[in-house]
């Protein structure tokens, strides 16, 4: 068993059943002994980033939401102790909500399921 934490789109791409999963992803994905999770901070980019048009989206972001409860997959919240990892994080990557994503897994000691390779530039567990 292995706790992941999904990221941005992964979800999306788990959502809309796209090909862009990797083979690995899709395999973890369909173990029932996983524990699979999102951060809240991943509805709140993705809500971000349709209001400006930066991305659409075959979902709206409330079904999407919803979908993620039927799944089973838990929303992880926000936490004062991930806002104290996401300080203390290097520059590495510079988008606030990858860098949110890796100090919620840093501190849940969680694995992250990331396509970003920039995610390797910290200590954290990656597959893809």
């Amino acid at each position: 068993m292995v706790n992941y934490l999904l990221d941005t789109h992964t979800l999306l791409w788990l959502s809309e059943n796209s090909s862009n999963l990797s083979n690995k992803a899709l395999k973890e994905l369909r173990n029932t002994e996983n524990i699979l999770s999102v951060s809240i901070i991943s509805f709140w980019e993705l809500t971000i980033k349709v209001n400006i048009g930066k991305l659409k989206t075959k979902v709206s972001i409330k079904n999407l939401y919803n979908q993620t409860i039927k799944h089973d997959i838990q929303i992880l919240q926000l936490k004062y102790n991930h806002i104290n990892k996401y300080e203390t994080l290097a520059l590495h990557h510079r988008d606030p909500f990858d860098r949110m994503i890796i100090a919620q897994a840093q501190i849940e000691k969680m694995t992250i399921m990331t396509k970003d390779k920039n995610f390797s530039e910290y200590n954290v567990s990656i597959l893809w």
